[in-house]
C-alpha cells in the first residue's frame, strides 16, 4: 500500500527545492554565471528534487504494483503505461533521470550555461509530475 505521507512529504520537499530555485531563475544568465556559489546551489538543489522524484515513483511502483524497476528511467516508464503519465512528460523526466546521473557522476563537466537554461525553462515537468502523482494521493 502506498505510503501517502510519505509522498507527501516528498512532495513538499520537492516544493520547498522549487521554490528556492525560482530565486534564481530572474537573474541574467552573466549575474548566473560569475557566480559559483548560485551554480552550487542550483545543481544541487536539481539533484535533489531529481532524487525525490525517483523515490517517490520507486515507492509507487513497488508498492502499487510489486515491481522493481530495473532503472530509474525504467520507473517512469512503468508509470507511462500504467497511465499515470503522459508520454511528453515520461520523455522529459526520463531525460531528467540521464542529467541527474550526469550531475552526480561529472558534476565539474556540467556546462553551467545548461544549468541556467534548465533553471529558466524545465522547472515545469517537475511541476506537472507533482501534480499527476497528487492525483494519487
Amino acid at each position: 500500500m502506498i505510503n501517502k505521507e510519505l509522498l507527501i512529504k516528498k512532495i513538499e520537499e520537492i516544493k520547498n527545492l522549487l521554490a528556492l530555485l525560482e530565486e534564481y531563475k530572474n537573474i541574467s544568465l552573466n549575474e548566473f554565471l560569475k557566480n559559483r556559489e548560485k551554480i552550487d546551489a542550483t545543481k544541487y538543489r536539481l539533484i535533489n528534487i531529481i532524487e525525490a522524484c525517483i523515490n517517490i515513483c520507486n515507492h509507487i511502483i513497488v508498492k502499487e504494483y510489486n515491481i522493481i524497476p530495473e532503472s530509474y528511467s525504467d520507473c517512469f516508464e512503468i508509470l507511462n503505461k500504467k497511465g499515470i503519465l503522459k508520454d511528453s512528460l515520461t520523455k522529459n523526466l526520463i531525460k531528467m533521470t540521464k542529467f541527474r546521473n550526469l550531475l552526480i557522476h561529472l558534476y565539474s563537466k556540467v556546462d553551467d550555461e545548461e544549468i541556467y537554461n534548465i533553471l529558466k525553462d524545465n522547472l515545469n515537468d517537475i511541476n506537472d509530475y507533482i501534480n499527476e502523482i497528487s492525483k494519487l494521493i
